[in-house]
């Protein structure tokens, strides 16, 4: 393996030497040829010379009519020479015209007008950078030389050092915002480390959120004008600064937020979100009328997800069984739940928009609905209901009470003290007071002589006169008046005659 090495390297070195070698005699080569050429070339610039021409010179003057000039013999037979050199190199490709700028070699090019093109190219992006028309202060003049292939003009280094020797003008990397240039400095990486310290502010590792610039931000390497150049600092300083500061007004006597409002034309909802919080104002108090708006204004959009409530309906239904005027809540109504994924800007930490992507229902939500009485208070409806859910301990009729005959008018219904008497049926009080043995009694009157009796009550709850619905509470279960317990007794009377509440009620 060493000795393949080793023979390797000897051949690359061998292959290495005949190129050195060969490239030597190229550039003897080259020397001869330019020699004659010199030689050619300045037997032609004396005859140029003679005739009125001259080549060699500044900018703007051209050499021309070589071919209608008679060229000495001499000349001509050293350029034979030197095309026959020509044939020697490979790499020599012809005679050129070599650009010298204020005495330095530019390179060269096939013909003259292409540097002038070159200058005039230089000329514009100067005036372009400087903001007024520029014009190049230089010395250009052309040689004829021999020329290899490969020290052609190159355009873009030469641009470059003609517009660095231009003193009002540097190449740096410059901080522009909206197409305007806001400063510039030499040192790439800080600038953009400046720059990019705006947005790192409101990054997060969450991949679901987006910051950038609200305007168009740029940080490129360019010429630029001088004047522009700024320390890191004093970048940073305006980078810093806002395109409108925060405007602010005093509360004058007489003066209210509605008015401020409209009178820095915006509406009220827009103050108060200047004025979080500020609810009242007093003379003196400052309110905020315009927020300052900062130059590297930043956007964040963020992916959120998060749960909302789903109002829930109401449903409103007529009932001729309620009393009119009343609403009684026939179902309880009971907000849904859904889940929201949506894309939030924030401009500065304020949000500005809310982009709803995707909705889901967690829950459905229980529509409320609410009865609406229609029934005429006082009305009668003909049927009748139990006033009071207990137990039977007297029938209608005769009956043996306390060892003694007895006839009973009503029916009892016993039960606990306080319990709730309800109107059987719709009319008016005509009675509410205390009768003899039927101790606190109700009587209301239903119309075409029919009235209902509710005796030994321990608490009466309406009074005469009074408009009653059917089911409506109008006293309490008691033991007043001729009784043994707490009970209610019921009674039916058609003109004024007690007749079976069971053909009524059941």
């Amino acid at each position: 393996m060493d000795s393949i090495y080793e023979s390797g390297r000897t051949g690359a070195e061998s292959m290495r030497a005949v190129r050195k070698r060969s490239r030597a005699a190229r550039i003897r080569l080259r020397r001869i040829a330019n020699a004659v050429i010199f030689t050619a070339g300045e037997a032609i610039r004396k005859r140029l010379h003679r005739a009125g021409y001259i080549y060699n010179g500044i900018r703007h003057r051209s050499a021309v009519g070589m071919s209608r000039m008679g060229i000495p013999r001499m000349a001509s037979v050293l350029f034979l020479a030197a095309a026959a050199l020509l044939v020697i190199s490979g790499s020599i490709v012809g005679v050129g015209l070599q650009v010298y700028v204020d005495g330095t070699s530019m390179g060269f090019v096939s013909n003259q007008s292409d540097f002038e093109n070159l200058l005039t190219d230089v000329e514009n992006m100067a005036s372009e950078v400087l903001g007024y028309p520029y014009t190049l202060d230089v010395d250009v003049k052309y040689q004829f030389e021999m020329y290899d292939r490969r020290e052609g003009l190159d355009e873009l280094e030469v641009k470059h050092e003609l517009l660095m020797g231009i003193d009002e003008i540097e190449q740096l990397y410059v901080v522009s915002v909206d197409g305007e240039t806001v400063g510039a400095n030499t040192d790439g990486t800080a600038v953009k480390s400046l720059v990019d310290s705006f947005l790192t502010r409101e990054r997060t590792i969450d991949e679901n959120v987006r910051v950038e610039f609200v305007r168009n931000v740029e940080v490129s390497l360019e010429y630029t004008d001088a004047q522009n150049f700024a320390t890191i600092s004093e970048l940073a300083k305006t980078l810093s600064s806002n395109i409108r500061d925060e405007e602010t007004y005093t509360v004058q006597e007489g003066d209210t937020l509605s008015a401020i409002a409209a009178a820095h034309g915006m509406s009220l909802a827009t103050l108060q979100g200047l004025n979080p919080g500020v609810e009242e104002i007093a003379v003196g108090d400052t309110v905020v009328v315009n927020e300052a708006i900062p130059l590297m204004s930043v956007q964040k959009v963020s992916r959120e997800v998060y749960t909302e409530g789903i109002a829930h309906q109401t449903e409103y239904i007529y009932d001729d069984t309620i009393d009119e005027g009343k609403r009684v809540t026939s179902v309880a109504g009971v907000d849904g739940e859904k889940q929201i994924t949506a894309d939030v800007t924030y401009v500065d930490g304020k949000e500005t928009d809310r982009e709803i992507l995707l909705e889901e229902v967690l829950s459905e939500p229980v529509t409320e609905v609410i009865k609406i009485g229609t029934r005429k208070k006082g009305v009668a409806t003909g049927t009748y209901i139990i006033p009071f859910n207990g137990t039977i301990t007297s029938e209608f009729g005769a009956r043996t009470y306390q060892g003694s005959y007895d006839f009973h008018t009503g029916i009892d219904f016993a039960g606990a003290s306080g319990s709730a008497i309800v109107a059987s049926d719709g009319g008016t009080v005509s009675w509410a007071g205390w009768k003899g043995n039927y101790g606190y009694l109700v009587i209301i009157d239903h119309g075409d002589g029919v009235q209902t009796y509710y005796a030994h009550c321990s608490k009466l709850l309406v009074t005469e006169g009074e408009l009653v619905s059917q089911g409506d509470t109008i006293a309490r279960v008691g033991s007043t008046g001729r009784s043994t317990g707490p009970h209610c007794h019921f009674e039916v009377r058609i003109d004024g005659t007690a007749v079976n509440p069971a053909i009524y009620l059941w």
